[in-house]
């Protein structure tokens, strides 16, 4: 996507409805940021909240944190907990605020999707599509507080507790997910996300030479190899991309790269295959030579 039209320069199946898993929490900081919410007002952790899986900041029930410092463990190390305390903080519940993502999502113009959790953990009828996505971050990146917590690279997170009548305080160190911060030029933040049924998946932002593109892949094997070779192409290609004369063959070289990617796995699936099979009658061979037993 072009930052400055929002314009799609190349999708491919981008209205296919799939898990979002963590990057979920791009609505979630959105949502939390837009509430009105002082960022050092101190939110409770809840039980609940310390029950939901990793990865989390393994928050303790009792214990205060800003809101601030939350978002960052949501968008840093894509804490589930902590997502959890926000959602109870910003509407009193967690199947409220997801009601409340998903109308924001619909009023984004991301209409393809359906929220039921803050995270993005697998669960029914929680789903997203790669141009949805793409919508809601670029309309994300246009706050300047989200953009300043998705490009930083590390932080903390302070919580506090009354142990006691005493208040023990506690700092966990976070470290940004998103590895085109420490290696890729232009980067300029983004969210990572997995789980078993959606598979690795990113949505980000980079810019060079005062061009933007957005970038949102679900369903990933290679995440940061096809990330980094779709961005390339991205900005080799821009001029070509973004004008209307351009469009007929603009999809060519990376449908060709992909397909390329397919004949190599295939070509690595049958190769296994045959080096089964190969053994398979080795072994064979091996065992019908052998002088049989009287």
């Amino acid at each position: 996507m072009d930052a400055a039209t929002g314009r799609i320069l190349y999708q491919k199946e981008a209205d296919l409805r799939l898990p979002p898993a963590s990057t979920t929490k791009i609505l979630t900081a959105l949502l939390t940021l837009e509430s009105g919410r002082k960022p050092n007002e101190k939110l409770t952790v809840s039980k609940e909240a310390t029950r939901v899986p990793a990865s989390k900041l393994y928050l303790r029930p009792g214990q205060s944190v800003t809101i601030e410092e939350l978002l960052y463990g949501i968008m840093l190390a894509s804490a589930n907990d902590a997502s959890v305390v926000l959602a109870e903080g910003m509407a009193g519940s967690v199947e409220r605020f997801s009601e409340l993502m998903t109308k924001r999502a619909h009023d984004l113009g991301a209409t393809n999707s359906h929220f039921t959790n803050p995270h993005g953990l697998t669960a029914p009828d929680h789903y997203s599509s790669a141009r949805d996505l793409a919508i809601i971050f670029h309309y994300a990146m246009k706050n300047a507080n989200f953009r300043e917590i998705v490009q930083t690279k590390f932080s903390s997170v302070s919580t506090t507790a009354v142990v006691r009548k005493k208040v023990v305080p506690r700092r966990i160190s976070v470290r940004n997910h998103n590895r085109l911060l420490w290696g890729f030029d232009g980067a300029i933040g983004g969210k990572t996300g997995y789980t078993h049924a959606a598979q690795k998946c990113f949505v980000g932002a980079v810019q060079r030479n005062g061009t933007t593109l957005i970038i949102a892949i679900l369903g990933a094997r290679d995440q940061w190899g096809d990330t980094k070779q779709l961005l390339e192409y991205g900005f080799d290609n821009y001029d070509t991309l973004k004008t209307p004369a351009g469009q007929a063959g603009r999809l060519a070289p990376v449908e060709q790269w992909v397909n390329v990617r397919r004949d190599r796995d295939r070509r690595l699936v049958a190769r296994r295959s045959s080096v089964k099979v190969n053994r398979r009658l080795h072994f064979a061979d091996r065992f019908l030579s052998q002088p049989r037993p009287r």
